[in-house]
């Protein structure tokens, strides 16, 4: 847990600094930014799985004789398949291992992106509190969401609401506090730092609920979006996966051949996985997973194409 909330922090530390050195503060093209650079660091994983796959296919009819030879001894059967696929440098869990890893990384964006979000809205509301409206967020409406820091959703309001807000746990932990003490003690003040989140005080909720109607007042009647950017996260992971996974070798029912079912699985639970976790978190997390699918999918089809063609030719691959 420790070394995940390290990598969290650090993630959301190159964005922030992306955002205020660099983009003049565009979140969107921040994400791109961002997104590059990940998918840079990660492309090479991508292409050894893909050798992977590739040693796996060219095996796959040595194992189909194992498969004759010991069919009435499994245990066997799996020794023999053990052994060749040592010898051939062969690993079952290669093809889907990018799609393994694709986990740990959604749940580091999701916290990143949570914690940045819950920033922003911590600046709104000091802004608000100073001079009675807010600039910064006027740049939170990207396309048809009105505010990038909360979910895509139908069934979402435009600003969060004040239990919401108010119910989250160690407010007074974010980097921004941590880097501005002067904003901490004005939270405080406003009576926004509270020590025991399930039950918050009616004179919060009122403070919070004055300070952002100013920026409510425009939106009322209004929900944050459409579903848009859930689906299209969806979608384009598993369009990414499947054109990943085009060139592996088929499953089998046996217990070695266990990584190709694995891989098979993922292929369908990861989309839900991409749908449920964007409806919940905001819809810049949205854009960052959508925007790192198509880059994956530009990968997939240049590797692809790349492995076919050398396959054709008879030479070493990359």
């Amino acid at each position: 847990m420790q070394g995940d909330f390290f990598l969290t922090t650090w993630v959301l530390l190159g964005m922030r600094w992306l955002y205020e050195n660099v983009t003049a503060s565009n979140v969107v093209l921040t994400i791109v930014i961002s997104t590059i650079i990940i998918r840079a660091l990660t492309v090479f994983g991508d292409i050894q799985s893909r050798k992977s796959s590739i040693k796996m296919q060219a095996v796959q009819p040595d194992i189909d004789k194992l498969r004759k030879k010991y069919k009435d001894d499994p245990q066997k059967l799996q020794q023999a398949q053990a052994k060749l696929m040592r010898e051939r440098g062969v690993s079952m869990w290669g093809g889907c291992l990018p799609m393994l890893l694709m986990m740990p990384l959604l749940f580091c964006f999701i916290a990143a992106f949570r914690f940045w979000g819950y920033e922003q809205m911590v600046k709104v509301l000091m802004e608000l509190n100073e001079t009675g409206k807010s600039e910064l967020f006027n740049s939170f409406k990207f396309l048809w969401v009105n505010n990038i820091w909360q979910p895509d959703s139908g069934l979402q309001p435009v600003i969060m609401k004040a239990e919401a807000f108010l119910a989250i746990p160690k407010l007074s932990n974010l980097i921004y506090f941590k880097e501005n003490p002067a904003a901490l003690s004005a939270f405080e003040k406003l009576g926004f730092i509270i020590s025991d989140v399930k039950n918050i005080p009616q004179s919060a909720i009122d403070t919070y609920n004055s300070l952002v109607a100013p920026i409510i007042k425009p939106y009322e009647g209004y929900t944050n979006g459409w579903f848009i950017l859930p689906l299209l996260a969806g979608a384009t992971t598993y369009l990414s996966s499947w054109v990943m996974q085009k060139n592996q070798p088929k499953p089998s029912e046996q217990a070695a051949a266990g990584g190709a079912n694995m891989g098979k699985t993922m292929l369908y639970v990861m989309p839900v996985m991409s749908v449920v976790f964007c409806l919940t978190a905001n819809s810049a997390f949205a854009v960052y997973w959508t925007i790192s699918n198509i880059i994956s999918l530009g990968v997939n089809l240049l590797l692809n194409r790349k492995f076919k063609k050398d396959a054709a030719l008879g030479g070493e691959v990359l």
